[in-house]
């Protein structure tokens, strides 16, 4: 979603939370409960039942890391911060990430910057095999890359930013990197993931690189390890 200012060019990164919505296989499906209605008791109000891993979302390190920090032990300033968006919708399916694909654009990344990779994944979301276990992630290579450009953040608007490694009826694994791998070099160097990110072809606008301001703070839920971000671009004119 767009909307233009006098000033700026704002885009929605965040992926609508819904029932029956595409998950990741280990996560549980989104509950949404009216409970209450405007009409039978004077407000509406329905319960929420969710994964912290549900639709655009945030990880922390104790997601991976024993003992790791929480989402509540960061500032709110970690959850925004200048970066770009790559193009990467050439990849095609099950293809990794690596650190040759990042350093396409090396001119472009700046040391510190949230780095935000538009595979082209959130046009086909959907339940289908495609969407759900062959979508491109990172290697180990790409990883370090960031740490060595001690970035800020990165997105991406697959499920995830490690590939699909579990086992589920009809379906095994796909990913060649294990998944802890991709998490963990970025989690160990203090690297926010930022999964299932949408409309990242709208804030590139056919172009193959585009600098915004990103915000993506986590729902404030004390002693979690990640959660549900409204992610949003701000591109100034």
């Amino acid at each position: 979603m767009l909307q233009e200012t006098a000033d700026a060019r704002i885009v929605d990164l965040s992926t609508p939370i819904e029932e029956r919505m595409a998950v990741y296989s280990s996560i549980p499906d989104p509950e949404i409960e009216r409970v209450l209605t405007a009409a039978a008791d004077g407000v509406t109000s329905h319960h929420l039942t969710i994964s912290t891993h549900i639709g655009t979302h945030i990880d922390a390190p104790a997601h991976i890391i024993p003992g790791g920090k929480m989402i509540d032990d960061y500032p709110i300033s970690k959850f925004m911060g200048r970066g770009i968006a790559l193009d990467m919708s050439y990849l095609d399916p099950l293809t990794e990430i690596t650190r040759e694909d990042l350093e396409a654009f090396d001119d472009e990344i700046e040391d510190g910057d949230v780095v935000m990779c538009h595979t082209g994944w959130s046009n086909k979301r959907d339940i289908t095999d495609e969407y759900l276990f062959e979508y491109p992630y990172f290697d180990e290579s790409a990883g370090l890359y960031f740490q060595e450009r001690n970035a800020k953040a990165v997105g991406i608007d697959s499920l995830s930013v490690g590939g699909f490694d579990e086992s589920v009826p009809n379906q095994d694994a796909t990913a060649k990197t294990p998944t802890e791998v991709s998490h963990m070099r970025l989690l160990e160097d203090d690297i926010i993931p930022i999964e299932v990110v949408n409309n990242l072809d709208d804030l590139l606008a056919g172009a193959d690189s585009q600098r915004a301001f990103f915000f993506y703070p986590p729902l404030n839920v004390a002693h979690v390890e990640g959660g549900p971000a409204r992610a949003v671009a701000i591109v100034e004119n």
